[in-house]
């Protein structure tokens, strides 16, 4: 956004409406305030494993954004980006590639957009990294909230691929000894993350994190 953008288009925080930078959806007290997700780590296979950083926990402002993002408001995704953009800045990330976890085509269809790809686009931003998608979701899936624990594997379970417009070759070209962050609105169990995190090792990245909006706990 340009000087005279953000001067006729100003920016307020979305608790308090405080002024704030253009880029940010919080301003400093109210992004503060955000309950602390703690850093965890999850093995992707024998030999890679994967950091998991959430901007907040599933409550309050945050969970708010997530069930409007659901229903469809575009606005409340990229606001929750933009609130992912400020932890990234905040903890310092930097990454060559972002990565917005794949939806499949029919429920792309269907919402019109595809929430992750919208906050990528604010990580990517903070990170100083390109958003890519060279991998796609082959199979329709059911939503992981209405199933147990097995049944959330299960239902994961080899459902990304590399999209069919690139080779291997190109793909391995494009991941190998990058710095990988997946990108998310919300963690419960990791299952889908892992699912894409576990095709993403298969090119040898230098590493792979997961970046979201909220953890639910």
């Amino acid at each position: 956004m340009s000087f005279f953008s953000s001067w006729l288009y100003p920016s307020y925080c979305i608790r308090c409406l405080q002024l704030i930078h253009p880029t940010h959806a919080l301003c400093g007290r109210c992004y503060g305030a955000l309950p602390l997700a703690p850093l965890i780590t999850h093995n992707v296979n024998a030999t890679v494993s994967m950091r998991v950083y959430a901007a907040s926990v599933y409550e309050g402002v945050i969970a708010q954004l997530v069930q409007a993002k659901e229903r469809g408001d575009q606005k409340a995704a990229h606001q929750l980006g933009r609130i992912m953009g400020q932890y990234a800045e905040q903890q310092q990330l930097r990454y060559d590639l972002v990565v917005p976890i794949p939806l499949h085509w029919m429920r792309y269809m269907m919402r019109g957009y595809n929430q992750a790809h919208l906050c990528a686009r604010h990580v990517a931003s903070a990170c100083f990294g390109k958003v890519v998608q060279p991998f796609a979701r082959w199979r329709a899936t059911k939503h992981q909230r209405y199933l147990s624990g097995q049944e959330r594997v299960e239902n994961v379970s080899g459902i990304f691929d590399r999209r069919l417009c690139f080779s291997l070759a190109a793909v391995r070209t494009l991941i190998n000894g990058k710095r990988i962050v997946l990108v998310d609105d919300v963690y419960t169990t990791g299952n889908t993350v892992s699912s894409l995190a576990s095709v993403v090792a298969l090119y040898e990245p230098a590493s792979i994190d997961v970046l979201v909006g909220c953890r639910v706990l």
